[in-house]
This record gives structure tokens, sequence and C-alpha cells, in this order.
């Protein structure tokens, strides 16, 4: 049989046999490819020179081009091998840091550890490690890693990838973003919407791209805050707070001190504009001017907005010692709204012993459908009580007087907590929903983090006077102390079956730093009780803190909690063979007039807020029994002679990192 390609190869392209120079190379490149209206209109071409025949027909310009190369593109080749060569070098890095990393564990095998003083968290006490640093040099201050930092805009197809990754990890426990609205927007407008950059720096925990490792997401990340900084303070919008609420989160995961009030203040600051006041209305962007009223689903869009922002300004403002920005009356303005604006009809609570109603959902359906939603206007109404309790507490230790109100705000803030437990339909309970036949997958973590607040709130109300501080307080309280006990150790309980069920689902990952902050609450109670029962019993605080360890991957606010418990447990089971001078942290982390802002801001190298002595010498009212600043363990100073002995640390100043997400994710 003939060979087809020789036999192709002895025709011309008009059928005439080869001649001459034709017929002994015929080479494809010598075949001319169709004009480009022909290719365009998809037409055979009969590939004459100058003009084809339908070409001339039409009296058209007849145009030839070069045939298209077979392959890549020019420059794809080159580019696909250096982006090989870079993943190969940063596998290559990767191993070798690995194999460093096994090396040091291995010596410190070697090392003789000295042995546990506890059978039940046998790690919290050991030998200590010996500094990576000079033990005279002084911690990093967080402004000097700051200005070491590149700057860097993050790349367009990085910023949409990790989009995805806020609506999977932290939308379903703040659900006030339109998931549609944002996937829609991609791509819509030339340049990238301010929205993207801040959901990209909230979604960067979660994320595996080989791209962002810690000084890239550090650069990316700075990068991003201080566009949106600027765009609000210059151009104020509706895209602008947005992307500041969610900034605002992600700061609020990384610490409860100053650095995140100013961010807070001025989202609280400008939520005041998402109510339309007769027909003045926040401007949707710099570029976008709204000349029609504003339609149904873009008045719920800023409520849901608002709302949000009043959640957080919750979540942060309870752990300090200053009460709100957000008033009450403000509130009141978008309250009417509220269960409309989340979709939900809501009955009016009611009172304790009745029976549990569907509260106008009429079945299960219905919360499969919006569990997010429905879950979320819960905890708004949980967030409802939690600023009186707060505000009763910084009552309490700040300016208390025999005629302030503090025992009947007590005693109400007790009984609404009861009775919003109490109104809860009976598939967001944690049995019917969780023991039962599942519901949504993806409505437990959040209804988990709705449970453990509860409980926390529960813990941080009646704490206070399970264990009074002094005397006075004692004979001042509006229960007996072992009736506040009891209630927080029923608390207690149900956090212990919250964190075993988060550990079993492996749901760490999907639930916010506030879950952390219950843990940290619940922690805190039970030193306060060891201490003051003298107890040695940690077994309960143990399953919690490493709840809170794992929570730690994905919150540097979590990381920190854990290493002040952790600290703390460490002086409370050594405390027998210490002096009292040695227990500073175990003394901050007990004594409850501390907000938590404080105890974590205290323990930075470079506090943004810290205490002087007064001209009389006189102590402050909040630490009149404990020199707080002075006394207080900072952890970023090198570890010596068996001080703050926790197993794997290493005095890298963590603490004095900067507010960036790879400090505290990317372990």
């Amino acid at each position: 049989m003939p060979d087809p390609s020789s036999s192709a190869s002895g025709m011309t392209l008009s059928g005439d046999p080869p001649s001459g120079d034709q017929s002994q190379s015929a080479r494809p490149k010598d075949r001319t490819a169709s004009c480009e209206r022909c290719k365009s209109q998809k037409l055979r071409c009969d590939r004459q020179k100058p003009s084809c025949q339908r070409c001339a027909k039409a009296q058209a310009s007849c145009r030839y081009s070069g045939r298209r190369r077979p392959g890549f593109p020019a420059g794809q080749r080159q580019y696909l091998e250096d982006k090989i060569s870079r993943l190969e070098n940063e596998a290559r890095r990767a191993q070798e840091s690995s194999k460093v990393a096994s090396d040091a564990s291995i010596q410190s095998s070697d090392t003789p550890n000295s042995e546990p003083t506890s059978t039940v968290i046998p790690d919290l006490v050991a030998k200590p490690q010996a500094p990576d640093t000079d033990p005279d040099a002084l911690p990093i201050a967080t402004v000097e890693k700051t200005r070491s930092l590149a700057v860097k805009d993050p790349p367009a197809d990085l910023l949409f990838s990790l989009t995805a990754l806020f609506f999977r990890h932290v939308h379903p426990w703040l659900p006030f973003l339109d998931p549609q609205q944002v996937f829609a927007d991609m791509g819509s407008t030339t340049n990238i919407p301010l929205l993207y950059f801040a959901l990209f720096g909230a979604s960067i925990p979660y994320s595996r791209d080989s791209r962002l490792d810690p000084r890239s997401s550090d650069s990316f990340w700075t990068h991003s805050k201080r566009r949106i900084f600027v765009d609000i303070l210059e151009e104020p919008s509706l895209t602008a707070l947005e992307a500041l609420t969610i900034l605002t989160l992600d700061l609020s995961g990384m610490t409860n001190g100053p650095q995140v009030w100013g961010a807070l203040a001025i989202a609280v600051r400008f939520s005041l504009q998402l109510r339309p006041i007769g027909n003045r209305v926040l401007r949707l962007s710099p570029e976008t001017r709204i000349n029609t009223p504003l339609s149904a689903s873009e008045q719920t869009n800023r409520c849901r907005l608002f709302w949000a922002i009043y959640a957080l300004d919750s979540y942060i403002t309870i752990t300090t010692g200053h009460l709100s920005d957000l008033s009450e009356d403000h509130a009141s303005l978008f309250l009417p709204t509220r269960n409309a604006t989340w979709g939900l009809t809501l009955e009016p609570i009611h009172s304790p012993g009745q029976q549990r109603d569907d509260n106008g959902l009429g079945d299960e359906q219905a919360f499969s459908s919006a569990p997010t939603t429905f879950i979320f206007a819960y905890q708004l109404m949980l967030l409802d009580i939690s600023r009186k309790i707060h505000k009763n507490h910084v009552q309490k230790f700040s300016s208390y007087t025999e005629a302030d109100p503090w025992g009947q705000d007590f005693i109400d803030c007790s009984n609404q907590l009861f009775e919003w437990f109490m109104a809860l339909p009976k598939w967001l309970l944690l049995n019917e929903t969780l023991n039962g036949r599942p519901k949504s997958p993806g409505s437990r973590p959040s209804l988990l983090m709705l449970h453990a607040y509860y409980h926390a709130l529960v813990i941080q109300l009646q704490g206070v006077v399970a264990y009074p501080m002094n005397e006075v307080d004692n004979a001042q309280l509006p229960y007996q102390p072992n009736e506040s006990q009891s209630r927080c150790m029923r608390s207690i309980e149900s956090m212990l079956t919250i964190s075993r069920m988060v550990v079993d689902n492996a749901v760490c990952e999907k639930l916010g730093w506030p879950f952390a902050w219950s843990l940290w609450v619940a922690c805190r109670y039970l030193l306060v009780r060891n201490i003051n029962e003298g107890l040695n019993e940690l077994e309960s605080f143990s399953v919690l803190l490493g709840c809170l360890k794992t929570l730690s991957r994905y919150s540097q606010i979590g990381a920190k909690y854990w290493r002040l418990l952790t600290q703390a447990a460490a002086e409370s089971q050594a405390q027998s063979s210490t002096t009292p001078s040695s227990r500073y942290t175990l003394l901050a982390v007990t004594d409850l007039r501390i907000p938590t802002s404080d105890l974590e801001d205290q323990a930075r190298p470079d506090p943004v807020i810290y205490t002087v002595p007064s001209a009389d010498g006189s102590a402050t009212q909040i630490c009149t029994n404990f020199d707080f600043d002075v006394n207080m363990q900072n952890f970023n100073e090198s570890i010596s002679e068996g001080t703050f002995a926790i197993p794997g640390f290493v005095s890298d100043n963590w603490y004095g990192a900067s507010l960036f997400p790879s400090y505290g994710y990317q372990q």
C-alpha cells in the first residue's frame, strides 16, 4: 500500500502534479494558509494571490497572514519552565526546613526534662528550652517589623480565588454579604473592587496557596489593609464600609486591644448613615451616584451591614474595660426591621415553662433553607443581652456606689439569659440538631458558636458573684455565691460537651474567634475556682485548653488566649514550690476585674496602653491588689531560670509580631 503521506506530498494544493523545486521539498511552511476574510467567515479559500476568487468576486481586500506555528504561544514555555523551577525550589526549601526541625527535635529529646508536677496536664510544666536569641536582647517592637516589611499588591487571581474561602469559613457565622452578588461582581469592572482586598485578608488563614508564604502574605495583607483605610477615610462609601467591616473582623481575630478599636470606631460612626434619613443616603461608591430611591433589596443589604457592625462591636467591646460607642438609641433605629432583615417572623419570646414553638418557621425544611441567617438572628438577640452584661460588669468595677442599681441589673441580665435559652426553637437545641437527623451540615459550626457564647455569658455574669473579690462585694451580692457557682459549673459541663463536638466533627476552621473567647472565659473561671477552693483539678481545663489550641491555628487571638492560660496553669501547678512574686500571670488571669484586652496588650513588648506611677504613689482602682504593668510576665522576653516553662515555646517575639495573618496562622 502506498504511503498516504507520500501521496499527499506528491500533489499541489490545486491538485496538479508538482514540478521542479516543489516536488523536491513541498514543505508545510511553503503552503499558503487561507486568507483572513475566508478564515473569519469559515469559507473554503482557493488561496490564490494576490487575491483569492471569493475576495475578488466580492471586491473585498484579500489579506494573508503567516501560518501560526504549533505549540505554546511565545513566551509560554519559558513561563512554565520558570514556574516549575520556582515550585521545585520551594519544595526543596520546605524539605530542608523540615529536616532542620526534625534534627532540632531529636536533639531536644536527648536533653533530660524535669518530672511534670501533674498527671492531668503533664506537658504544662517542663524544663525550659534555651532561648534562640541573645538573653540580653530586647524584644522586637511591632513598629520595627512593620517598617521592615515590603508592601506588595496581591495578584488578581489570588484575590478572587480566596473569596470562595471566606464564604466557606467565615460567612456562616457572620452572614451579612450576598454571595451571589459578590461573585457576580467578579470581573465586571476593570478595577478590582475594594471588598475583594478585605475578603482576601480575612481568608489567608484558610488558604494553601504556595504563593502565600509568611512574608508574602504579610506584604499582600499590609497593602490591602492600608488601601482600605485610605479609601474609607478619603472617599467614604457603602463599598468602603463593607470592606472596613471585613477588615475589622480580620483585626479582631488578631487582637482585642487598641489596634482594633480605631477601625471599629470608624465603622460604628459610618454605620449610622446606613439608615436613610428622608431622601439622604450613603453613596454606593465614589463613582456611583444614586438617583433613584433605594430598592427593598438594597435597603435590606444596608440593614444587614449595620447589624454585622453591631455584632462585631458587641464581640469586641465585651473583651474591653469600656462601654460601646454604639449606643442603644442608634441601634433602636434599626431594631423594628431587624427580624424582617434576616427573613424571619419571630414570635415574642414566651415565658419560661411554655411549650417551644416554631417561631414562625413552620417546619424543619424552612430551617434548612436558611440556617445561617436564622441562627444569626438569635445570635443578635443574645448580643443584646451581652451588651447589658458588659455594662453591668463595667459599672461594678468602676464607680459602684450603693445608689447604683448593679444588683437589680444583675438579676435582670440573668433572667434575660434564661428566657432567651428557653425561647430557642427545638431544632436550635444541640441534642435536636447534632444527635438527631442533621438539618444542614453547614449550620453546625454557627450553632456551636451560638451555644458556646451563651454559656460564656452565663460564666461572665455569674463568675464575679461566685467568687467575690472582697468582703464588701460579698455583702452586696444579689445571689448567694454557691448558687452562682452551680450555674457556672453547669455551663462548664455544656462547654466541655461542645468542645468535644468541635473536635469530633473537625469544624474548628469554621468557628470564629468569639468561640475562642468563650473557651477563654470558661478556662479563666476554672482557674479562679481552683485558687479560691484550693483545688488542683485541671481535667476539664485541659479539655477546653486543647480545643483552644486547635482553634489557634486560625486566629492569633486564640493563640494568645492559649499562651496566657498555659502559663497561668503552669504557675498554678507549681505554686506550692514558688513564691507569690513568680505567679504574676496567674494573678492577672484570675483577677476578673482586669479586662481581656488589657491582659493581651500588657503581654506585648510595646504595650499601647501602660501604667505609670502616680504622683502620690497610689495604685489604680482596678489593680489595687496587683501591679499589673510592672509584674506582668512579658512573653517575648528570653526564657531563663524556669520562667514560662512550656514545651515547644521558642523566644520568637511572637507577641511582638505585626498584626499580620501569617505570624499567627502559619505556625
